[in-house]
C-alpha cells in the first residue's frame, strides 16, 4: 500500500490482483477431501461412543449409579 491504506469507504479499496482468470482457476486441480472428512467424523463418533459405553459399563460393574455428569455426557452424545 503505497498510500498508507487510508481508505474512507470500502468502495475505495482496490480489488485484489489475481494472476488467473476465473476460467483458468476452474481448470486447476482441486482436492476433494469429502470422503476423508466423512470417514474421520464417523471414526471419531464411534470412538466417542466406545469411551462412553466403557464408562457406563464400568459404573454398573462397580455398582455405582450414574450421576449428573454421566447424564450430561449421554445428552451431549445423543444431541
Amino acid at each position: 500500500m503505497a498510500d498508507g491504506g487510508n481508505y474512507t469507504s470500502p468502495a475505495d479499496v482496490p480489488p485484489p490482483i489475481s494472476p488467473w482468470t476465473p476460467e483458468q482457476l476452474a481448470l486447476l486441480p482441486h482436492d476433494n477431501a469429502g470422503m476423508r472428512l466423512v470417514v474421520s467424523v464417523w471414526v471419531m463418533n464411534f470412538l466417542a461412543l466406545a469411551f462412553l459405553l466403557a464408562r457406563v459399563y464400568c459404573k454398573f460393574l462397580r455398582h455405582r449409579g450414574l450421576w449428573w455428569d454421566d447424564g450430561v455426557l449421554i445428552a451431549a452424545y445423543v444431541s
